[in-house]
């Protein structure tokens, strides 16, 4: 049975502790151990990740996302010369940032219509920390030939893929989780091709 209270748009603000007067460093240890228990089920997915992505947070996406940018970024760079990369890591940049945004509100759209109860910055949350496995693509595939990185990729998407579902698990009905991750399968493709194509 899913539980979907895990799911709830204002939980990020129901906390009745006041943390304004705690020391900077508490705050960054919890926001670090935040960011290192996110991981973790992403890393292992249990199904246990739910009550995690319940208190979400941005940061982890945030440094997700540029990390993937500097190692595609990278990668194109290694294989082109300064001119013919200058425009096209703005480009890319800007792709990776519209993906991510633009992704999150597809699939929060997606979800919603199919009776569950993520909010839009838990899904953003959601996508960007399952972008971990192809942070590892993307740092891989700088060492290996178009072979590997086919099946490199192919096999982080999968990766992604499935932590995405033991979150999406808890948040839609039972009989729709095929239509709920189909979105996010689509949104890892995409991130996959482009790594495939600029990572040389």
């Amino acid at each position: 049975e899913n539980d979907s209270s895990l799911f709830q748009f204002d939980s990020k603000f129901d906390e009745t502790e006041d943390t304004l007067d705690e020391p900077v460093s508490t705050t960054i240890w919890r926001d670090l151990r935040g960011f290192g228990i996110k991981l973790f089920h992403v890393t292992f997915p249990h199904g246990k990740g739910p009550a995690a992505l319940r208190d979400w947070d941005l940061w982890g996406p945030l440094f997700l996302c540029f990390g993937l940018e500097i190692l595609i970024n990278l990668g194109y760079e290694s294989a082109q010369d300064d001119n013919s990369a200058e425009g096209v890591e703005a480009l890319i940049f800007t792709i990776i940032w519209i993906l991510i945004w633009g992704g999150a509100l597809v699939v929060t759209l997606n979800a919603q219509l199919i009776g569950g109860n993520m909010s839009f910055f838990q899904t953003v949350c959601l996508l960007g920390y399952c972008l971990f496995p192809l942070n590892v693509a993307a740092f891989v595939c700088h060492f290996v030939n178009i072979f590997f990185k086919l099946i490199i990729v192919g096999i982080c998407i999968a990766w992604a893929s499935f932590a995405s579902l033991s979150f999406f698990a808890a948040a839609v009905p039972e009989n729709r989780k095929a239509m709920a991750l189909y979105p996010a399968l689509l949104f890892y493709l995409i991130i996959g091709f482009i790594i495939v194509v600029t990572v040389r």
